[in-house]
């Protein structure tokens, strides 16, 4: 889009977004600045053509949003930097747009829609015909335990030693034997015990020391 201004400058405003491929942006161009009829569309042909602008005359640039630019679009705006460099007639201003942006009213009207949407769907028992599942609730009480795992070698008397505690327990007793399979829990810790049996064979709980 092109227009004058009040003082005679051209202003030609170039919106990537506008243009879906070079030729089309080539054709624009030729008509807003006038350039001749042998003009090559091609940016070697832009870059003389600019040059050769002697009007007062501002080019407006505005970028896409990042993500979503044309690659092919860079070429131009190149040549419009270079331009206006070294052609005093010409000017040249790029705009970056971004992304329009939610703002809190807008996020916290969304959220009203979802729970109103939700309540509905909860009132109606279905969802395009399906019955809506029940949430399985977990118990606040259900316990959530670390691990640790089983040191003992055994040479030291050790039948158990947490990694995390250090707790030991030493020779098995069988007054107070508590699992033939190894100790699962840590005594003192509590820790889930990764190896029960560790290194030592046996795997048999004893004396706590």
């Amino acid at each position: 889009m092109a227009m004058t201004t009040a003082d005679g400058t051209r202003v030609v405003e170039i919106d990537e977004q506008e243009w879906e491929a070079p030729g089309e942006l080539h054709a624009s161009l030729a008509r807003d600045l006038a350039f001749p009829e042998y003009y090559g569309e091609n940016l070697a042909a832009l870059s003389d053509c600019l040059e050769d602008v002697d009007a007062p005359t501002q080019l407006v640039v505005r970028r896409a949003p990042a993500g979503h630019r044309r690659s092919w679009f860079d070429g131009f705006c190149r040549v419009f930097a270079d331009a206006a460099r070294f052609n005093p007639s010409l000017g040249l201003e790029l705009v970056e747009s971004a992304l329009p942006t939610a703002t809190i009213d807008d996020v916290m009207a969304a959220l009203e829609r979802l729970d109103a949407r939700i309540d509905a769907l909860q009132e109606q028992g279905t969802v395009a015909g399906a019955v809506l599942p029940e949430a399985t609730a977990v118990p606040a009480s259900a316990p959530v335990r670390d691990t640790c795992r089983n040191l003992a070698s055994g040479s030291d008397g050790d039948r158990f030693k947490c990694s995390v505690c250090g707790c030991r327990v030493s020779d098995y007793l069988e007054e107070t034997r508590q699992l033939i399979d190894g100790l699962n829990y840590c005594p003192q810790c509590g820790c889930e015990v990764a190896n029960p049996a560790g290194s030592n064979a046996l795997g048999w709980v004893g004396e706590l020391i």
